[in-house]
């Protein structure tokens, strides 16, 4: 599957990582890009985003919903980076797919079960 390659989730962390660079590299320097992006959600998300670049190249295994999702927040134009939506619309989606893409990589596991409780020596059994 094409979304889960590693060469794949590289460019498109780089992709969410170069949204971030333009915002921080120059106030000014969003407007030179093709499609102009929401400055104030990619700010408020800034912390969200590079977690998400950062899931996108290292974790491993991935879950193809969160990449999936990340393609969607850069890609369609009617996603919150690019259209108004309620405050806080991006960094709503972008915690979703990085929670998404975590999913797969984080341990289950089950824990032993409790040692029995010491009986207290006044509360045993009658003889």
């Amino acid at each position: 599957m094409q979304l889960v390659r590693s060469r794949y989730r590289r460019r498109l962390a780089a992709s969410v990582e170069h949204l971030v660079d333009d915002l921080e590299s120059d106030p000014g320097s969003y407007m030179s890009s093709a499609v102009s992006f929401r400055v104030d959600e990619v700010a408020e998300a800034r912390t969200t985003l590079m977690s998400l670049a950062g899931a996108l190249r290292d974790v491993d295994p991935i879950d193809p919903r969160g990449v999936a999702m990340t393609l969607r927040l850069i890609t369609d134009p009617t996603s919150p980076l690019y259209v108004r939506t309620a405050p806080g619309g991006l960094q709503r989606e972008a915690q979703a797919a990085l929670e998404h893409l975590l999913a797969s990589s984080q341990p289950w596991c089950e824990l032993p079960p409790a040692p029995p409780l010491p009986l207290h020596p006044g509360l045993r059994g009658h003889d």
